[in-house]
């Protein structure tokens, strides 16, 4: 498996660029991922979280506010999106 290191989930592509920019330099590649999803969506799936798990209600609708779709430039190689609930994710971050 190739190594790879995983940033601060930014919501803004100047925040994320610097991360990049940082890791570029030891081989790694910008690849940026985004779940396509509903604010009404996301904040049902927020409510099924635990609470401690959870986000607060101004937090979700704030940083969806200053969300830049990622795209396969600034920095990124190429940007993946896919829908939200196609597939099942776990703590280790890989789909199931």
């Amino acid at each position: 498996m190739l190594p790879r290191l995983s940033g601060p989930k930014s919501p803004r592509a100047a925040e994320r660029s610097r991360y990049i920019a940082a890791a570029k330099p030891f081989g790694f590649r910008g690849v940026g991922l985004y779940f396509q999803s509903k604010v009404a969506d996301a904040l049902v799936r927020n409510d099924l979280r635990p609470a401690e798990q959870g986000g607060p209600l101004v937090g979700v609708l704030g940083t969806y506010k200053r969300l830049q779709v990622p795209e396969a430039r600034g920095g990124l190689r190429r940007a993946v999106l896919r829908p939200a609930g196609a597939g099942r994710f776990h703590r280790g971050g890989g789909a199931t």
